[in-house]
């Protein structure tokens, strides 16, 4: 239930002293507006912002009975609660990295001898260089992947 609370001098002049300001809208709360107080921080909304974000604050839909006495108004600074990024399967994460290391190995030093074929070029020592440069680098990639693969319930995470 939404408990609002209608503002007047008399019964809550030390709220209103506080000048306070609306969250959503940024208007100044004022005598005679409705308000709602959050329960969990204590933030005070207009009645039309309230509603506005579907009557819920601090993923919880409870406010305040009364409006807090004085000494009672402690805004307590909100926990945060962090969610922990799900953990990559290594299978998933191997697939990947295999399909690089192929990559390296195989289509790049491929696709670079073509070009060299394709335009007339000698392969020379340096092109030579890099291309085993590469297959070995693949080939070095996806071996180390196999391997983890087959001592992967013995190794730590």
């Amino acid at each position: 239930m939404t408990h609002k609370h209608k503002l007047q001098v008399k019964k809550h002049q030390f709220f209103l002293e506080q000048n306070r300001k609306d969250p959503i809208t940024g208007d100044s709360i004022q005598e005679n507006d409705t308000i709602v107080i959050c329960a969990v921080c204590k933030s005070a909304f207009l009645e039309e912002s309230w509603n506005y974000i579907g009557r819920q604050h601090c993923n919880q839909f409870s406010t305040l009975k009364t409006i807090p006495r004085e000494d009672a108004l402690v805004v307590r600074p909100k926990k945060i609660k962090y969610k922990r990024a799900k953990k990559v399967v290594n299978h998933e994460r191997n697939e990947t990295l295999r399909s690089i290391f192929i990559l390296l190995a195989i289509v790049v030093p491929m696709g670079f001898y073509v070009y060299c074929m394709m335009n007339y070029i000698k392969p020379d020592d340096t092109t030579l260089l890099f291309i085993g440069a590469f297959l070995t680098a693949g080939i070095c990639g996806v071996a180390i992947l196999f391997i983890e693969d087959i001592f992967k319930d013995k190794m730590p995470d």
